[in-house]
Order: C-alpha cells, then sequence, then structure tokens
C-alpha cells in the first residue's frame, strides 16, 4: 500500500476496516502497470476513508468491493501485457 497513505487513514478505526484496506498494500506488485493500477485504487480507498467516517459494515463492503475490482483490473493489466 502506500504506506503513508493508507496507514493514516486506518489509524483508530474498525478492525474490519483496517483489514479491508491492507488489501491495497502494493509492495508486491513488481509490473510497473499493476503497481500503478494498484495505487490508484488505494487513493480513491484514502480519499473514501477520509469523507465516509462511520465505520459500518456497509464501508467494509465497499473497500472489499473495491480491493476485489482493484485485483481484476490488475490481472487484466498482466494478462494483456498492460495498455
Amino acid at each position: 500500500m502506500p504506506d503513508a497513505l493508507l496507514e493514516s487513514s486506518i489509524s483508530g478505526r474498525h478492525r474490519a476496516v483496517q483489514d479491508a484496506v491492507r488489501r491495497f498494500d502494493v509492495d508486491h506488485l513488481s509490473d510497473p502497470d499493476a503497481r500503478q493500477i494498484g495505487m490508484a485504487c488505494a487513493r480513491l480507498a484514502s480519499e473514501m476513508l477520509a469523507r465516509i467516517r462511520r465505520d459500518d459494515p456497509e464501508l467494509t463492503r465497499a473497500l472489499t468491493s473495491l480491493a476485489d475490482a482493484r485485483d481484476a483490473f490488475i490481472r487484466a493489466a498482466i494478462y494483456t501485457g498492460g495498455g
């Protein structure tokens, strides 16, 4: 994850939110396109966490759905050779 970006977003948040946010880690992505996609999704997650301050199941579901979409975007980029 862009550590500074998301780590500050999850401080004091519910454990389920923290767990969902950890899926936005990009450190393991060696492909440049995959890394950029992962970082874009992490930025969106961070923006939503800044706007939505109440931790509830809908927020956790939204973050999980975004992480699932991120994974699909990354697979598409890798399988097709990027842009």
